[in-house]
């Protein structure tokens, strides 16, 4: 799956599955001129990524608005070697925003990664030597 470049977008929309109600077919994420389309393959489960100009669409789930600068795309990969897996990161002001996209059962989910604080305190030698001088103080 080759990734599309594309540095801000000002969308991510999802088509409703003509079968399965309440399950997305398709992913779109846009900005003015382009789209990303991600499709989950029914042979397969993996997900197809498609590239283009902005179509006009009609009936789409609003997932996200507004301007946002596009950090990272990540492409995912399972154990078995299928690419069932999209993930972005967003950007708007100093804030972060990550969702991940997965092809599973013909369908796709929608995911928001949430961060998880690091409470390991990382101590090299050196930082040791500097908090025991602190202490002498």
């Amino acid at each position: 799956m080759k990734i599309p470049f594309i540095n801000r977008i000002t969308g991510i929309f999802g088509v409703e599955d003509s079968v399965l109600h309440g399950q997305f077919s398709e992913i779109v994420i846009c900005n003015a001129t382009k789209e990303i389309c991600l499709r989950c393959d029914h042979n397969t489960d993996e997900l197809l990524l498609s590239s283009g100009s902005k179509k006009k669409r009609h009936k789409l789930v609003r997932i996200l608005s507004g301007s946002f600068r596009v950090e990272w795309i990540w492409t995912m990969t399972n154990q078995q070697g299928y690419c069932d897996g999209f993930r972005i990161q967003l950007g708007v002001k100093q804030q972060s925003h990550v969702f991940e996209f997965i092809s599973i059962g013909s369908c796709i989910d929608i995911y928001k990664a949430l961060k998880s604080p690091n409470k390991t305190v990382h101590r090299t030698i050196h930082s040791a030597a500097l908090s025991a001088e602190s202490k002498l103080d």
